[in-house]
C-alpha cells in the first residue's frame, strides 16, 4: 500500500477506505490488484458482498451465485442506465428525472470529498449529514471548501 506521504499522488484505488452509514451499511472502496481500477463494495449484508466497478459496472461478488439470484416482482429493482451523460440529455429532453438526480449527485460527491479529507488527514473522520460538517474536527472542516473573500459567505 501506498502512504500518502510516498507519493505526489494517492487516490482512493492506492488506499482503500472503509465507511459505515447511520443505518450500519458498510461501503468499503479499493483498488482490483490487476487493473488498478477502483472498485466499491456494497452492500455487505449476512449473505455475502457484491463489487461494483466504478468503470464499467462489472459486478463480482462472494458468493458468486448471488449475481444469479432472480429478484422477485416485489422486491426493490436498481435502474440501469446507458451512461450518466446520456441518461441526462435524455432526462433533459423528456423532462424526466434521471437516474441520478442533483441530490444524488451531491451526496456521491461528497462521499468522494470527504473520501479524500480522510485519506489527506491520514485518519477517519465522522461525518453529519444533516449538518453537513465533520463532527467535533476543526481541521477536516477546513478542507471542505476554500476560505471565501469578504464579502462572500454560504
Amino acid at each position: 500500500r501506498t502512504t500518502l506521504g510516498e507519493s505526489l499522488i494517492a487516490t482512493i484505488d492506492q488506499l482503500p477506505a472503509d465507511q459505515k452509514a447511520a443505518n450500519a451499511e458498510r461501503t468499503l472502496i479499493s483498488a482490483d490488484p490487476v487493473s488498478r481500477q477502483a472498485k466499491v463494495t456494497s452492500p455487505e449484508g449476512t449473505d455475502g458482498w457484491i463489487f461494483v466497478h466504478v468503470h464499467g459496472g462489472k459486478l463480482e461478488s462472494e458468493p458468486a451465485s448471488l449475481l444469479k439470484e432472480t429478484i422477485g416482482e416485489h422486491e426493490i429493482r436498481l435502474g440501469r442506465s446507458p451512461g450518466h451523460q446520456r441518461n441526462f440529455l435524455d432526462s433533459v429532453k423528456s423532462r424526466q428525472t434521471p437516474m441520478a438526480p442533483a441530490e444524488v449527485g451531491h451526496r456521491t460527491g461528497t462521499i468522494c470529498h470527504l473520501n479524500n479529507i480522510a485519506m489527506r488527514l491520514g485518519r477517519p473522520i465522522k461525518w453529519d449529514p444533516v449538518k453537513e460538517v465533520i463532527e467535533n474536527d476543526d481541521e477536516a472542516n477546513a478542507l471542505l471548501g476554500p476560505a471565501m473573500r469578504e464579502p462572500w459567505k454560504l
